[in-house]
């Protein structure tokens, strides 16, 4: 929740630069209306410091549910894999994973050809 209350005003500057093409603006060193001082300067002007977190509270709310769909699938993997917890590093478990994967369908289809 931390981390979002300082975010959360730079990400808005993004999509809002990302949504009116300032960005490619930018990108072509012509600067102007498509910098973040001025689009941050304009969000400021349209609606104070509130503007900058617009939509805040819906994306801190649906943060715990995310993620803990996100822990219950990653867990869920590891655990489908039969890696020993000692094992399980990212690497590791996308390799056995894999190799599963492709023994079943190989198992599943292999015999249809």
């Amino acid at each position: 929740v931390g981390f979002w209350g300082v975010s959360f005003p730079m990400d808005l500057i993004k999509t809002q630069m990302q949504n009116s093409g300032a960005i490619a603006t930018t990108v072509k060193g012509t600067g102007g209306e498509g910098s973040v001082l001025a689009v941050a300067t304009r969000i400021y002007k349209n609606g104070g410091i509130g503007a900058f977190y617009r939509g805040y509270l819906p994306c801190v709310a649906r943060a715990g549910p995310a993620n803990a769909v996100v822990f219950l699938a990653v867990e869920m993997a590891l655990k489908e894999t039969g890696a020993p917890r000692s094992d399980r590093r990212v690497g590791v478990v996308a390799r056995t994973f894999t190799e599963r994967a492709a023994t079943q369908l190989w198992l599943n289809f292999g015999a249809l050809g």
